[in-house]
């Protein structure tokens, strides 16, 4: 799908042990003579690590999360690396919806292109993207696929969004799921405008990007999807976490957004400005904080996924 040879070397930072990812990307990439690098997630591997990896076995694709392929372009930049130098030159997601805001953030950052892929514990890897963006082919001969009504169970037409039910042919024997209903919103669309054997052959579905989850402050709700996709669109901000407090003194739910400015930006300005794109997007008027660089990073690195939202409210 992505024209990997073996020419290339893909450095892997997914999971590497009980969970499948690492290990089917890497077993995978074999016949077709792909070299692999087996680094693992940052909670095993640490980032810096990685970084200095990327560095000295100069891989030709990055793979893993794009949260995490977010986390270390802002801890490049804060050790002054500039990941577009870098011999990165195409970049596989997969286990986090990637928004097209997104996509052009890592893309931007790494000087990459940006490849998607979708699957699920349920069902396994399903289906993934080619050259042309313009959907998740699924692997039908394996999957049988259906997007329907939510409402009603019943197919809706092609284009249209509706639910997405999976009916694993080959996979999950042990635990099979009959129309899993795998909550995501998407659309189905017959044929790619790329070309191809995997384009000709299989079907395609587009996520409508409301799957994720919201919060609500003040009366106001805030899709995540929506809220991310506005601050990485923010070229000026590197890094974000919207943290919701509750003030001690009048007890009221503030927004607190943790940001780290891109060099030789001013981060008053910066904050000033996303202070008033957020009130007037969302409704919402935020606390705007400009961390050092670096902070967010050592924060995200704890856990495999980043935790943009956090609710600390009491």
């Amino acid at each position: 799908m992505y024209g990997h040879g073996s020419e290339d070397l893909c450095h892997i930072s997914f999971p590497i042990g009980i969970h499948p990812a690492g290990q089917v990307w890497a077993r995978s990439a074999h016949p077709y003579k792909v070299g692999m690098a087996w680094i693992g997630a940052g909670n095993a591997m640490p980032s810096e690590a990685q970084l200095d990896l990327i560095a000295t076995l100069k891989p030709t694709v990055f793979m893993g999360m794009s949260s995490f392929a977010l986390h270390l372009a802002t801890l490049a930049e804060a050790r002054g690396i500039d990941l577009v130098q870098s011999s990165v030159r195409k970049i596989v997601c997969s286990a986090e919806t990637l928004s097209d805001a997104k996509r052009e953030k890592i893309g931007r950052q790494w000087g990459a292109e940006v490849f998607d892929v979708f699957g699920m514990s349920e069902a396994g890897l399903m289906g993934a993207e080619n050259s042309a963006h313009d959907g998740i082919h699924i692997w039908t001969d394996l999957f049988f696929v259906e997007v329907v009504d939510p409402a009603t169970g019943k197919p809706v037409p092609a284009g249209e969004v509706g639910t997405f039910c999976v009916t694993p042919l080959w996979t999950n024997h042990a635990t099979p799921f009959l129309r899993w209903n795998s909550g995501d919103l998407v659309s189905f669309i017959p044929q790619s405008a790329g070309s191809g054997r995997f384009a000709e052959l299989f079907p395609m579905i587009k996520h409508a990007n409301r799957t994720t989850g919201f919060f609500k402050i003040r009366g106001v709700n805030v899709n995540h999807a929506e809220f991310e996709d506005h601050m990485f669109r923010n070229s000026q901000v590197t890094d974000f976490q919207a943290v919701l407090v509750t003030d001690p003194n009048t007890s009221l739910e503030t927004l607190r957004i943790r940001i780290e400015t891109a060099r030789g930006s001013s981060a008053v300005t910066v904050c000033a400005t996303l202070a008033e794109t957020v009130k007037r997007t969302f409704e919402i008027t935020p606390l705007v904080e400009a961390l050092e660089h670096g902070v967010l990073a050592k924060e995200f690195e704890k856990s495999v996924k980043a935790q943009r939202f956090v609710d600390q409210r009491i």
